[in-house]
Formats: C-alpha cells, sequence, structure tokens
C-alpha cells in the first residue's frame, strides 16, 4: 500500500505593507507614551516648583503691594492688612505658588465688605492683581441700645460698624441684638423683606407695622404694603 505524501506546511508571510503598517503603529504608540510621560514629569516639576522658589527673592511679593480696589471707607493698605489677618497668610507671598489663587480668594472672602473674587491674575514682574467685588449698602438698621444704626447690603448682610450709612432709608423698628458678626446675614425675616421692599421702592424710611409695611418716599409720600 502506498503512503500519503505528507501535506507541505502552510507558511504565512508578512507583506510589505503589513510590516510597514505595523512598525507604524508600534512608532505612534511610543511617541503617545513618550508624550505622556513629558506632561506628566512637567507637572510634577511644576507642582515642585512653587514649593521649590519659596526662599527664592525673584518671586517674592509683599501682600501689601497686591493690586486690588479697596472698598467704601478704606484705603488700599488697611484693607489688606485685614485681609492678610483674615485670612491667616503671610506677610509675604510666591507668585509662582501653584495655590496662590486659592489662598488669596479664600482670604479675600472671609472680609464682610467682600461679596466675591474674580480673576487672581500674575504678572512680571512680580505683580498680583485681585479682582475683589464689594457688598452695596442698602439699608440701615437700629441695634437695641446703640445709637449709631448700622448698614446691611442688598443680601441683609451686616456690613462693618464704620460702613456709611448717609442717604440710606432707616428700618424704623428697633432689632434685637443677636450678636451677629459683621459679614454674616442678618436672620430675621422681617429684615430681609425690608431690604427687598427699600430695593423696590426709593424711600427715606421703612416701618413694620401690623397690617405689614409702611413706606415713607422722599417728598413724604406715604405707601402701605400689607403682609404676605
Amino acid at each position: 500500500m502506498a503512503k500519503a505524501k505528507p501535506k507541505n506546511p502552510i507558511t504565512i508571510r508578512s507583506t510589505g505593507a503589513g510590516m510597514h503598517l505595523a512598525k507604524t503603529a508600534a512608532k505612534a504608540l511610543l511617541a503617545l507614551g513618550l508624550a505622556f510621560g513629558l506632561l506628566v514629569g512637567l507637572t510634577h516639576l511644576g507642582d515642585r516648583a512653587g514649593s521649590g522658589v519659596v526662599p527664592h527673592p525673584r518671586y517674592t511679593v509683599a501682600f501689601a503691594d497686591i493690586e486690588t480696589p479697596a472698598p467704601p471707607g478704606r484705603d488700599r493698605k488697611t484693607f489688606l492688612t485685614e485681609v492678610r489677618f483674615l485670612g491667616e497668610l503671610p506677610e509675604t507671598l510666591q507668585s509662582v505658588d501653584p495655590q496662590l489663587s486659592e489662598h488669596l480668594k479664600a482670604a479675600f472672602r472671609k472680609h464682610p465688605w467682600v461679596l466675591d473674587v474674580g480673576e487672581v491674575a500674575v504678572a512680571p514682574p512680580g505683580i498680583i492683581r485681585v479682582d475683589a467685588k464689594f457688598r452695596v449698602p442698602a439699608l440701615a438698621v437700629k441695634i437695641g441700645t446703640d445709637p449709631q444704626p448700622r448698614a446691611l447690603d442688598r443680601t441683609a448682610v451686616l456690613l462693618p460698624a464704620d460702613a456709611s450709612i448717609a442717604k440710606l432709608p432707616l428700618l424704623v423698628n428697633r432689632l434685637v441684638p443677636v450678636g451677629i458678626p459683621a459679614g454674616q446675614k442678618w436672620p430675621d425675616p422681617d429684615v430681609q423683606r425690608a431690604v427687598e421692599l427699600v430695593l423696590l421702592y426709593p424711600c427715606e424710611k421703612i416701618e413694620r407695622i401690623l397690617e405689614g409695611w409702611q413706606i415713607t418716599q422722599p417728598g413724604g409720600k406715604v405707601l402701605r404694603i400689607a403682609a404676605p
């Protein structure tokens, strides 16, 4: 019986086009990996740079030299001194600190005059600018036996004691002292409603009465608004 001839093994040969495609893909993956590694490295170095140059005078900026507007009744130096105290920040800052913006915004927002903080910008040589936005006085209120009324802003937040009450409408009713510090919202809903009303109706004084509210406008005209 004749033996069966063994079959020839099947050989798969890579075509020139296939080899080229594989090499191209490998190069692309290698380049992507190198780019990612470089990005991670630069990020790491950038994070370390903020702490690594702390003692270097080239990046040192005095807190008192920050460029920012000041609230009513404050000069810039006094305002910055108060912000630094409230924020417990040092006398000098590092312009390359990666957390500089976050720290400054947190400190400025603790000041009772500050409503919000916009952009914190750093520009050479060692210039820091903070876009602080301030509260607007809206209503004067009498608190306890204090002879000097205090100012509230448009959201019923109590402003510092030296905030001017000139030309502000006055809430005639006296408020019970509740130990609210400047920068905190007055919790009484009647006071909050009084602020809302003086923003709607130009007036010289406003009073909470049994039926609702009595508003005295410039010229002596009196409006009465029922309580909701």
